[in-house]
């Protein structure tokens, strides 16, 4: 346990720091406002939580029946809550 909250801290901690820190309300006190066409570039500093992604899918199974169920289970739900915008939208 001891162990493994070390290693967190000395290099996932700073990856979690930056993604959850409030960057957005920062700059919005500061007067910066995103640009139409470049987007909002703070958004950017959100990524460094990407690497944890393959760690996690290095640690799936990927060919298991569990995980087959669970990308189904994601899939359906993301197609519900579509269909209910879009019913929503066009009402």
């Amino acid at each position: 346990q001891k162990k493994i909250s070390i290693h967190y801290l000395k290099f996932w901690f700073a990856f979690d720091l930056v993604a959850i820190l409030p960057f957005e309300l920062v700059a919005n006190a500061a007067g910066y406002v995103p640009s139409a066409t470049g987007g909002n570039i703070l958004g950017l500093l959100k990524l460094p939580r990407l690497l944890r992604l393959g760690k996690i899918l290095k640690q799936i199974d990927l060919s298991s029946a569990n995980f087959l169920r669970l990308v189904w289970l994601i899939f359906g739900f993301l197609m519900l809550v579509h269909w209910i915008a879009c019913i929503w939208y066009f009402t």
